[in-house]
């Protein structure tokens, strides 16, 4: 007998340390209520079957434009400061080009 996931939520993975890597296959884009304010989130599928929401941040715009079920590789930068105390992390964003198993860098 075999399950098949039909509802429920992904743990959130939190980027921390910088060289930090998320890969896997993008599943859905959808909105959930995160500490009192509707958030979009991408939800990726490791290789171990596990799902992940990732927080959709500016950082992580270029991921709408790759097609659902894309294999997707996600290293995270660091923050970058910005004037007025604020910050936002960086990212290096890679669709997995299946043929010979090589990220190719998404151009934004």
């Amino acid at each position: 007998m075999m399950r098949v996931k039909v509802s429920g939520y992904p743990s959130f993975f939190r980027f921390s340390e910088e060289g930090q890597v998320l890969r896997g296959k993008l599943k859905e884009f959808r909105e959930v209520l995160v500490q009192g304010q509707n958030r979009e989130i991408a939800v990726i599928e490791d290789e171990d079957g596990l799902e992940w929401a990732v927080i959709m941040t500016s950082g992580l715009t270029p991921l709408k434009s790759l097609p659902i079920l894309s294999v997707v590789e996600i290293i995270y930068r660091g923050e970058a400061k910005l004037t007025g105390g604020r910050s936002f992390k960086k990212f290096d964003i890679y669709k997995v080009v299946e043929d010979d198993k090589k990220p190719e860098e998404i151009p934004f």
